[in-house]
C-alpha cells in the first residue's frame, strides 16, 4: 500500500501532492509499466489462491 500510495502522490498530473526533485516519469515508460500491469496483480491472484488452497486443505 506504501508503494501504491506514493507512487499516486508523486505521479505527474492532478495527483501530484509531494513534490520532490525527480517525479516519476519513468513509471509510464514501457518496460516499467509491464511491472504494475501484470507482475502486481499476478502475485496478488498467485497470493489468494495460495491462501484458499491451503485452507482448502486445512493448513490454515
Amino acid at each position: 500500500m506504501v508503494a501504491i500510495a506514493l507512487g499516486a502522490l508523486t505521479l505527474p498530473g492532478r495527483t501530484l501532492i509531494v513534490a520532490s526533485d525527480a517525479l516519476n516519469f519513468l513509471v509510464t515508460a514501457y518496460p516499467l509499466v509491464m511491472i504494475s500491469t501484470f507482475a502486481v496483480p499476478l502475485s496478488i491472484i498467485l497470493h489468494v489462491m495460495c491462501l484458499w488452497k491451503l485452507r482448502r486443505a486445512g493448513a490454515v
